[in-house]
């Protein structure tokens, strides 16, 4: 794919626009990520240009694409400093011990909210599960569970569940702050 414009932003060049050869809207939107993800943190993020499944210009879903190119990216040196990132997962039982977890991430599912907060509010709310069992005393019945964003990586990347589950689709707006401090 090859760049149309740039647009001069103090010393340096952004990218500002890819030509659209089809259904290509969905590769245009990954790779203007990597492009502007490349340029802030003044790495390569050059990727190996097959396609696979998604080179026969069709819609494609743009998650399953940018997972697919990430992998791609594996191998870079600075990759988990920049996309993986970790959250813990603690279950807190009544007998009083908790089970806590800790997993990567390279990007967050969340429900379409109108802002950003709301949706890792969401992702880090309590819970309660039945039939949890815990690992010290082998407690069975209702605990409490949450989730929190333990470590952030440089680009964090979300993928926002637009669909409910009667498959209706949300188009709200979503309001993204240009920086933003994890708590």
């Amino acid at each position: 794919m090859r760049e149309t414009k740039t647009m001069y932003d103090g010393n340096k060049m952004a990218p500002t626009g890819i030509p659209n050869r089809g259904n290509t809207c969905f590769i245009n939107s990954v790779e203007q990520c990597f492009r502007a993800i490349g340029h802030a943190l003044n790495v390569d993020l050059t990727r190996p240009g097959n396609l696979g499944q998604f080179g026969d210009f069709r819609q494609h879903d743009v998650h399953e694409y940018f997972l697919f190119e990430l992998g791609k990216l594996e191998a870079h040196r600075k990759f988990h400093d920049i996309f993986s990132g970790k959250f813990t997962t603690t279950i807190q039982f009544p007998c009083g011990h908790r089970n806590v977890r800790t997993d990567p991430f390279l990007d967050l599912s969340v429900p379409c909210y109108d802002t950003m907060e709301e949706m890792v509010n969401t992702l880090e709310s309590v819970d309660v599960i039945n039939g949890a069992t815990c690992d010290t005393c082998t407690f069975k019945g209702r605990a409490e569970k949450c989730m929190t964003v333990s470590d952030v990586p440089a680009v964090i990347s979300f993928h926002i569940k637009r669909f409910d589950m009667y498959n209706n689709k949300k188009s709200n707006d979503v309001n993204v702050p240009v920086t933003w401090t994890f708590l």
